[in-house]
């Protein structure tokens, strides 16, 4: 074989294998709000280790229409309600 697989290479697994790894962070963005509705759908309640999330709101910044606004009103009340520390709004 003539060099490594992106898995082998960054997460040291061989080729074919399955991999689990801690991650140090978390990064979502501003469709933070359509996986907090998944997450509550399949039970989910409160997120494990919020220390580990960051949340940056950039995408749609611009956008002044009523969609985005609540949209983001909706991420920053997850973001207390889960006490996510590493927040960057808009």
């Amino acid at each position: 074989m003539a060099g490594k697989t992106f898995v082998e290479k960054i997460l040291g697994g061989k080729q074919g294998t399955i991999v689990f790894k801690q991650t140090d962070l978390v990064l979502s963005r501003d469709n933070t709000d359509e996986v907090s509705e998944i997450f509550k759908r399949i039970g989910g309640t409160s997120i494990h280790k919020p220390e580990q999330i960051m949340i940056v709101l950039d995408r749609h910044i611009t956008d002044d229409n009523d969609f985005v606004k609540n949209k983001y009103q909706n991420i920053r009340t997850l973001v207390k309600e889960q006490a996510i520390s590493k927040f960057h709004d808009m």
